[in-house]
């Protein structure tokens, strides 16, 4: 089976879509630089993940639970630490920011996320 055939029978498990953003500075005609977000790419195949750890640590006011995101994408997209994604999934919308370089494996790449509370 050729190396395309079996990436595309692993992307059959990329249920969701997402929208790639990233900031760049740009400067203003007073000479201050801004950070603007950009669209880097639209309508990415992808799957996110959860995972919560267990046991979860007790304070004096609250459970502390772990909650770990993974975004897995195909291969062939660049992402940088701080990427901004937009995933789709069920008609809903929620935004993760990539918190780690991503690691490529032979047909995916994941990446450690966090939720981004921000609306880009």
């Amino acid at each position: 089976m050729e190396l395309s055939k079996l990436q595309k029978n692993a992307q059959v498990l990329f249920k969701d879509r997402c929208d790639i953003k990233r900031y760049r500075f740009e400067k203003a005609e007073n000479g201050v630089s801004n950070a603007v977000l950009y669209d880097v790419y639209n309508d990415v195949m992808c799957r996110i993940s959860y995972l919560t750890s267990e046991p979860n640590e007790e304070t004096l006011t609250a459970f502390k639970t772990e909650l770990k995101i993974k975004l897995f994408l195909p291969i062939e997209y660049k992402i940088e630490s701080g990427d901004i994604f937009i995933v789709y999934r069920n008609g809903e919308s929620k935004s993760f920011k990539a918190a780690s370089q991503s690691r490529i494996y032979s047909f995916h790449q994941e990446i450690e996320a966090v939720i981004y509370d921000k609306n880009p």
